[in-house]
This record gives C-alpha cells, sequence and structure tokens, in this order.
C-alpha cells in the first residue's frame, strides 16, 4: 500500500523535484563518506567530532523535518486502520516498515556508511563495532522520528494544544540553528571535539570507533549497546503509541473555531465595503485558523533569527541587515495557496463571479498587513540595539516594499492558478500545509522565488550605490515595481476566478 500511495504521488513536477532532491542528497552522502575516510586517516579525535557534528545533524532533521515539511503526512497514518480487525503489534511492526520506502532513508543509510568508512580508515580491526553501530545509528534516526510524528498527531488533539506544539517547534528550531554554530565553535576551539559530541545518541556510533581505536573495547562496546537500548526503547514506543490508537484511548479532536463573542462587533465603517469584509475575514482567519499560523511558522522562525540571535551570538552567519528579506521569502512561500485553504467553503466565491475583485483585493491587503510587522520587526529590533545603526536605511525599506508588493500579487496569482487540497488540522500529523501540493504549485514556488529575486535585487542595488538622498530613488523603484506586480497579477487572478471558478473548486476539493 505505501508503495502504491509512493508511486502514485509521485508523478509530475514532485517527482522531478524528487529526483533532484535525491541527486543533491546523494551527492551530500557520499561527501560525508569521503570526509569520514580522510577523517580516519588524519587519526584526529577532532576530525572524528566533526564527522560526529554531521551526524547529529542529520538525526536533528529527522526529527524536526517530518513535522515541519509534512513528509510524515506522506506514509501511511494509524488512524486509517483503527476501523479493521487488526491486531497492533503486527500492524505497528508493518507501518515502521512501510514508512522506510522513499528517497531520505536510503539517503540516510548512505550517510550514516560514514561511520564504517572512519573505520575502516582509522583501524579496521574496529569494523566490528563499526557496522553495528551503523545500522543501530539508522534506526536510531528513524525510530526517533516515526514516534515524535506519531506521539505529535495524539498529543496534539486539540486547538490549544496545537498551538502549544508550534510555538515550542518554533522556539526548538530556532535554539538548534544557533547551537550548531556554538557546537562547531566548541569543537574547534577544544582539543578533543569528539567529546562534546558524544553526549548525543547520533554520534555514539564514531564514539565507539574512537574509543576502540585507542583500545578502550568495554568503553565502545557500551555505545553500542547503548545504542541498541535507545532503538529497543524508541520500538517499544511506537507499539505503545499504535497500541494505544487501537484501543481507542486517545481524546476526540477538539473543534478548531471556540466560542467567539460578537460583543464590539460592527458592520458598519470599513467592515460594511465588500473588500472591507474579505479583509476583516482574512485578518479573523490569520488569527483563528492554526492552518494559517502554520503557514506563518517560517516566517516567525526567520523573524527570530535575524532579529533576536544576532543580538546574543558573535559572528553569526546571517546578515540581519537582510533579515526581511528572508521573512518576506518564507511568507510569499507559505501563502501561494490561500484558496486550498478555504477547501469546500469555494463556492460561496465561485457562486457569485462579482465577488472576485473584492476576494482577490481583500486577501493581498490582509496578507500584506500579517507579515509587515513579522518582516519589519527583527530589521529595526537589530537596527536599533544591535549596533547597526540606521544608515543607508532605503535599502531594507527598498527590499520591503518590493517583495511586500510584488508577494501579494504572487500569492494571489498562484492561489487561483495552482491551488491544492489542504486537510483539516485535526487530520494532519505536521506544521505542513503543502502535502498534497500538484507539481504545477511546486514550479510556482521556485518561480515565486526566482520573481522576487529579479525584482528585488535591482531595487536593493539602487538604493545602496546611489550616493546621499538619491539613495531614496531605489525606495521608489521598489514602490513602481510592487504597486505593478500587485496590480496586475491580482487581475490576472480575478480573471481566473471569474472564467474558471470550477477548476479551482474541484483542485481545492480533490482529496
Amino acid at each position: 500500500m505505501q508503495w502504491t500511495l509512493y508511486k502514485r504521488r509521485s508523478t509530475g513536477g514532485r517527482l522531478v523535484a524528487n529526483i533532484l532532491l535525491g541527486v543533491l542528497g546523494f551527492f551530500a552522502a557520499t561527501g560525508l563518506v569521503i570526509g569520514a575516510v580522510a577523517a580516519g586517516l588524519e587519526k584526529s579525535s577532532s576530525a572524528g567530532g566533526f564527522i560526529g557534528v554531521s551526524l547529529v545533524g542529520i538525526g536533528v532533521m529527522w526529527a524536526y523535518l517530518p513535522a515541519l515539511s509534512g513528509f510524515s503526512d506522506n506514509t501511511l497514518q494509524p488512524r486509517q486502520f483503527t476501523l479493521l480487525p487488526l491486531r497492533a503489534e503486527p500492524l505497528a511492526r508493518a507501518l515502521f516498515l512501510a514508512s522506510l520506502i522513499g528517497i531520505p532513508v536510503p539517503l540516510t543509510a548512505l550517510a550514516v556508511l560514514s561511520i564504517v568508512g572512519y573505520a575502516a580508515a582509522r583501524a579496521p580491526v574496529t569494523l566490528v563495532l563499526a557496522v553495528p553501530a551503523a545500522v543501530l545509528t539508522l534506526v536510531l534516526i528513524v525510530a526517533l522520528s516515526r514516534v515524535i510524528s506519531v506521539a505529535l498527531s495524539q498529543a496534539a488533539r486539540t486547538r490549544r494544544a496545537r498551538e502549544a506544539a508550534l510555538l515550542l517547534f518554533v522556539a526548538g528550531f530556532c535554539a538548534l540553528y544557533a547551537g550548531q554554530f556554538l557546537l562547531n565553535g566548541a569543537i574547534a576551539a577544544a582539543g578533543d571535539g569528539l567529546g562534546i559530541v558524544t553526549v548525543i545518541p547520533f554520534a555514539w556510533g564514531i564514539a565507539a570507533v574512537e574509543r576502540a581505536a585507542h583500545g578502550e573495547w568495554m568503553l565502545g562496546v557500551a555505545a553500542v549497546l547503548g545504542l541498541a537500548a535507545l532503538d529497543a526503547a524508541l520500538l517499544a514506543g511506537w507499539q505503545r503509541l499504535i497500541r494505544r490508537a487501537f484501543a481507542g484511548t486517545i481524546p476526540l479532536p477538539s473543534p478548531s473555531r471556540g466560542r467567539r463573542t460578537r460583543r464590539g462587533y460592527l458592520r458598519g465603517g470599513w467592515r460594511a465595503s465588500p473588500r472591507g469584509a474579505v479583509v476583516a475575514r482574512e485578518l479573523s482567519l490569520w488569527g483563528g485558523d492554526i492552518r494559517r499560523r502554520y503557514q506563518l511558522l517560517s516566517p516567525i522562525a526567520f523573524a527570530v533569527m535575524s532579529g533576536v540571535l544576532p543580538l546574543f551570538l558573535e559572528n553569526f552567519p546571517f546578515d540581519a541587515r537582510w533579515g526581511a528579506w528572508m521573512v518576506l521569502l518564507m511568507a510569499v512561500m507559505a501563502a501561494l495557496n490561500l484558496y486550498g485553504l478555504d477547501g469546500k467553503s469555494f463556492w460561496h466565491i465561485a457562486l457569485i463571479p462579482r465577488a472576485a475583485s473584492a476576494d482577490v483585493r481583500g486577501r493581498q491587503l490582509s496578507w500584506a498587513l500579517v507579515v509587515t510587522p513579522v518582516a519589519v520587526l527583527p530589521v529595526v529590533v537589530v537596527r536599533a540595539f544591535g549596533g547597526a545603526g540606521f544608515d543607508r536605511a532605503a535599502v531594507p525599506v527598498a527590499v520591503t516594499v518590493s517583495m511586500i508588493g510584488v508577494g501579494a500579487g504572487l500569492i494571489a496569482f498562484a492561489s487561483a492558478a495552482a491551488p491544492y487540497p489542504v486537510p483539516e488540522a485535526r487530520k494532519m500529523m505536521s506544521f505542513s500545509t503543502r502535502n498534497s501540493s500538484s507539481g504545477a504549485a511546486i514550479g510556482w514556488a521556485f518561480g515565486a522565488m526566482g520573481v522576487l529575486v529579479l525584482t528585488t535585487v535591482p531595487c536593493a542595488l539602487l538604493a545602496a550605490l546611489l550616493p546621499g538622498a538619491l539613495e531614496w530613488l531605489g525606495a521608489l523603484a521598489a514602490a513602481a515595481i510592487g504597486a505593478i506586480f500587485w496590480w496586475s497579477l491580482g487581475r490576472k487572478a480575478i480573471a481566473r476566478l471569474r472564467d474558471r471558478p470550477d477548476l479551482i473548486q474541484y483542485a481545492v476539493t480533490r482529496a
């Protein structure tokens, strides 16, 4: 079943993306193996420490990315079998084995062979520990990822729980991103870099080889046995989670909407116009729909990394002056499927062609109102408190204005041209809303990145290179370009809504 599901989903643009990612992953994993062999020949604990850090990075990505990217939603889910007369234990083993199908697991297995390569070059006799350690490390990485995904789907059954999990993942992602630079700096400064990473189980395979190479075979065997114990605990936890799903002890998911008070709500003023009504509705959805908050996950994370972390970390490898560019890029990528979030309720728009203009313009304006503070705040914080100053302020202004205008046009046109269905939050095992994206949607994502670069860079260069007050010509050019894209692409989206609403309705409800 999993193989059939994988083949049916690997078509068109998704297949091309899988092939490209597979090729890049293959070269990266091969490079890690070659680097491990070189580190083994160097016979340096510090070099082995960097290989251990690489394995730790792979393990952390496996722990986080399935929940962030939606990869966990592409596998068979336990809830799909709870009504069948099946035993939980055999099904748990079958689901775990089925989840190994796909490109990520073979690439991870190739990367984990770096333990074997390191042992072969460091001391061939340690291969007796390296081979089982590599297998156990692979099982540890995959099992931890699966347990986190299922546990998250069972724990986040209420709206508050999903919001808490979302905040936890944002904080964890930012902490891990900053921690990797601190860890690399500590390894470079320490004489024994391997001793620093051995506290993390993903590096225990390298640690076992290194200890055995120094004649400390008992410590090496203990590290391998520790990996085996962790694997056994994770697999037992996996079976327990599956058994819990079959036993019916998981609380039913609560509805996404809580009780809302209408006190103080006025239909007059700006809300009385068609466009104002759309803006009010969209702003309410951005604040109330948990799936919209999922879409803000990456912009908020990059806002923290560009606006907060540079204040506390020296030599941070991210120029905060370009923080708005990254935040807005992530915000545009996240909002290219607004009509997919409507789902079956899209027919309300499809039945009233005259409402297309107000709907598109209202969505554009509400998106800009939501993402502008997220993009501006980190730039202001870093320039005010980080010593960057407000010189050449026209550059971030030009970048922000251009990307908001162009991005508003892109999200409107892409949402109408390449929509795809988004499941309800209670049926999702991840924070991703892009699991059902089509090849056209993937193409739109890459195309939008290119358009943003081509329209933003000239304005930024103009603001950066012109002397004195002339630098603000770059901001004026950015405003003109943003306005053109906002209006023209929005007009194309309106025409699409009026001409073929049936295609959009089918696309967002076909799941």
